[in-house]
């Protein structure tokens, strides 16, 4: 899926519509992590991957690896990753991609539970040994 540029949306995804989202802009990772991890079990068992996969954000250097084939940093977009830092004891998830702050290299964090019109996600199916 193409990483769309600020005002754009994403391209339909049935992933999406599973998670009952009508975009994948302006939503928290708290609501993105809460929706995947509450329809996973489901989702996972719809691909025949139950007890063979799992389903999650991207941590940072997969999105950076997937972006710099993909072409993803080339747009004024973020997107939330599985990475996690701390601040002065402070949660907050790494956010990438976006083309004004080093592409597919830049980094920033936002704090998981803020809405952003500018930070998007995506999901990987990780398929266990």
């Amino acid at each position: 899926v193409a990483k769309p540029k600020y005002g754009e949306k994403y391209a339909f995804s049935p992933m999406t519509a599973k998670l009952s989202f009508d975009d994948r802009f302006n939503i928290s990772w708290n609501e993105a992590n809460e929706a995947i991890n509450s329809k996973k079990a489901n989702l996972l068992a719809e691909m025949g991957l139950l007890n063979y996969a799992d389903i999650r954000m991207l941590e940072t250097v997969e999105w950076n690896l997937l972006a710099n084939r993909e072409g993803w940093g080339t747009t004024d977009t973020y997107e939330w990753t599985n990475t996690e830092w701390r601040r002065s004891g402070g949660s907050l998830r790494i956010v990438v991609g976006n083309s004004d702050t080093g592409g597919a290299a830049g980094t920033d964090w936002y704090w998981p539970e803020n809405h952003h019109r500018n930070v998007g996600f995506r999901l990987a199916v990780v398929l266990r040994p």
